[in-house]
């Protein structure tokens, strides 16, 4: 199959190889939810080696969020994208991570790089916080539009929201 041999190229070959690229970007465009598409593209960007270097450091990172040490966390998820910044998954982590210790500004901004990946396997989590940090700040219509992108992408707990604080979307 297709990602049979894409999967096995990915292993055999230097990270970024253009003509496996254009090969898996075609199937993307065939197959555009199909997720592993999109992961095997990931992997043939960054390299195996770059590819499972980011998911350990982003394991550990969940580790040291589990047990509430924020600090730690931000560098193994920060470390975590440098070996694979095509990961939104990453971004979101880091951003609710800053939220916890209530760095609004880089969780903001983390969201919004999580938010501009083009990503399938998404649960539009981003774009919720997103929502409820613009809110707080008092910029509700823009919040507004995230809740219900967020919901629209199967987010429900955006739905509360919608229904709370939101217009009814008259467009």
């Amino acid at each position: 199959t297709h990602k049979s041999y894409l999967y096995f190229m990915s292993l055999v070959t230097e990270r970024a190889n253009m003509k496996l690229l254009r090969i898996v970007d075609s199937l993307i465009e065939l197959y555009p939810d199909d997720e592993e598409f999109f992961n095997l593209k990931n992997q043939i960007k960054v390299g195996l080696y770059n590819h499972s270097k980011s998911d350990v450091e982003s394991l550990e990172a969940e580790k040291y969020f589990i047990d509430e040490n924020y600090l730690e966390a931000i560098k193994k998820y920060k470390s975590a994208i440098k070996f694979n910044p095509f990961k939104f998954q990453n971004f979101e982590s880091l951003g609710i991570t800053f939220l916890k210790i209530n760095e609004i500004d880089s969780a903001k901004k983390y969201f919004r790089n999580s938010i501009s990946m083009n990503k399938i396997d998404s649960d539009s989590k981003s774009e919720f916080y997103l929502g409820v940090l613009l809110f707080n700040e008092g910029k509700k219509d823009s919040s507004c539009i995230y809740f219900r992108r967020s919901y629209a992408d199967g987010y429900k707990d955006s739905f509360k929201y919608i229904r709370e604080l939101c217009k009814p979307n008259t467009k």
